[in-house]
């Protein structure tokens, strides 16, 4: 009888430990299906973000370029139209320069970039000003930070940009740069 007690034993003990590993894998396995389908619908939103943002500029240019071949329209407003859509396909370039910018940098580490804060921040001032935006800045020199260059000066230029056309227009934008803390 000790030794079916014993058998008896070590077989719950043995059953109760499968359990438990089977219990701790599939807990494992459910938990990364919901960790995948919240990338994939993250993926999915991503990919209608950019496809909605790419899409716009090559619309707007079609419509422009449509009008001007089946209407007769004053020489100012064709050179309007083909100013607008100029200003379009910039638009369109710079942003799949964004994207593929953001491949770049997602595929490498924050270690193999370098550039001057300082030295972007004075560009985008200097850019924005030949724009006529109004900018005054406070920039500490010597700063760095890990981003490529392109990006930094890129980033700049949306913020820039973004508070001059949402900004109050009598204010100029104000923009300073300096280390954490300080």
């Amino acid at each position: 009888e000790a030794q079916h007690k014993r058998r008896l034993s070590m077989l719950i003990s043995e059953t109760l430990f499968v359990l438990s590993v089977l219990s701790y894998g599939s807990f494992r396995v459910i938990r990364s299906i919901h960790a995948e389908k919240k990338l994939n619908e993250e993926r999915i939103t991503f990919l209608n973000s950019v496809t909605h943002e790419l899409k716009t500029p090559v619309a707007s240019v079609q419509l422009m370029l449509q009008t001007l071949e089946k209407r007769k329209l004053p020489e100012a407003q064709k050179q309007e139209l083909m100013s607008e859509a100029v200003s379009s396909l910039r638009r369109l370039s710079s942003q799949i320069e964004d994207l593929l910018l953001s491949g770049e940098v997602g595929r490498s580490r924050a270690e193999d970039f370098r550039c001057s804060a300082s030295m972007c921040t004075e560009q985008a001032v200097l850019r924005h000003r030949a724009m006529g935006t109004k900018v005054e800045a406070a920039i500490e020199p010597g700063l760095s930070v890990r981003l490529p260059e392109s990006l930094m000066g890129r980033m700049l230029d949306i913020l820039v940009g973004n508070a001059a056309l949402h900004g109050t227009s009598r204010r100029p934008v104000e923009l300073a740069l300096q280390k954490e803390g300080a």
